[in-house]
């Protein structure tokens, strides 16, 4: 591997790193690269201080040792499943590898027979195990949610089945979770040793320790700010980190970040003769669904050019079947009033959110 520097990537995105690290021999550590890959993607260095700092902190505040099993059920080039794998190493606790693709019965009999006392789960996993109605196996004693938003349907039927659940948030920039529920519980509390405040506008800034030293590019190395003001709009109240949205328009579906901006606009490409828009409508297993909404009567061409379109896009980020509407709701400026054509299309068509998505 090029230079001193260690690549956390998607297969599909190795070959990238490892040119931007054989042009970056001066830098060490390790690169990983953010989870929004619908746009460009993000290249994150963090110091192995900053790797080692992060796990030591949840380790000691979930009160890990050396008898906990951990179950490992996420890709290790992601951070979520990276920030497992280090924390098990330095626990000396034993790492458990589930190995196959996800299977929800099999990850569960799993589960059981590798005695696992912790684990990490996107949503998604987590709704296929509470869709097959399996409870929770004797020994895990926490399962880390994290990656995108966890439905409270899901949540509470997880609950009854017994899953100790423990909420959580964190990025790429600090190495996983900042800030975690107790079992049980939603509210999340900021874990010891990071500083967490909000600009004027309410988005989350964060400093500490296990804060990551900044951006790798074509263009070079940009060291990161301190502190880091994020994209996340919080509240921040009596030891509680409260998420209230983005300050941009990105959206998280089956864990993996997915620009809005951008698919509207390469949308917005293949269709020049049409008004288009893309809207996200929340569902219960993949944190949203997608949707094209084109001004036009219905038209099997451009259908056919919707789905041609659409087969190019990441699994993550695939639509639903488009809705043609021809009566577009206008502000009192004339512009689109989206909240209000979300609403009609939502109204018109109450199986939309029913209907099966396309699987990931």
């Amino acid at each position: 591997m090029p230079g001193s520097l260690q690549i956390y990537a998607p297969p599909h995105l190795a070959h990238e790193a490892e040119l931007l690290a054989a042009k970056n021999r001066e830098l060490s550590g390790s690169l990983f690269a953010t989870s929004g890959t619908t746009g460009t993607p993000q290249w994150i260095l963090h110091s192995q201080d900053s790797l080692d700092w992060c796990a030591r902190t949840v380790n000691e505040h979930f009160a890990c040792t050396t008898a906990d099993v951990w179950g490992l059920a996420l890709p290790e080039f992601h951070v979520g499943g990276y920030c497992l794998t280090h924390r098990a190493k330095l626990a000396k606790g034993r790492l458990a590898r589930f190995p196959e693709r996800w299977n929800t019965p099999q990850f569960h009999h799993w589960l059981t027979e590798e005695n696992v006392t912790l684990t990490s789960l996107v949503p998604t996993q987590l709704f296929d195990l509470v869709q097959a109605n399996l409870k929770c196996p004797p020994n895990l004693r926490i399962a880390l949610i994290g990656g995108e938003h966890l439905s409270q349907a899901t949540f509470e039927k997880a609950r009854e089945l017994a899953w100790p659940l423990v909420t959580s948030y964190g990025m790429t920039e600090t190495a996983g979770l900042i800030a975690a529920s107790q079992v049980h519980q939603r509210e999340l509390h900021p874990l010891p040793g990071w500083q967490l405040t909000t600009t004027s506008q309410d988005r989350l800034t964060i400093d500490g320790p296990g804060l990551f030293q900044g951006h790798l590019s074509e263009t070079g190395f940009q060291s990161a700010s301190h502190p880091f003001i994020t994209k996340d709009l919080v509240e921040l109240k009596n030891n509680t980190l409260a998420i209230q949205g983005r300050s941009d328009d990105q959206i998280k579906i089956l864990g993996e970040l997915v620009d809005l901006a951008h698919l509207r606009k390469s949308l917005a490409a293949i269709l020049p003769n049409h008004r288009s828009t893309l809207l996200a409508f929340p569902e219960n297993r993949r944190g949203h669904l997608l949707v094209p909404v084109i001004e036009s009567v219905p038209n099997d061409e451009l259908r056919k050019q919707i789905a041609a379109w659409n087969a190019t896009l990441p699994p993550f980020s695939r639509c639903h079947e488009p809705f043609f509407f021809m009566e577009w709701p206008s502000t009192p400026l004339g512009k689109v009033n989206y909240l209000a054509l979300k609403k009609e299309i939502a109204n018109e068509r109450t199986s939309l959110l029913q209907k099966r998505p396309p699987q990931a």
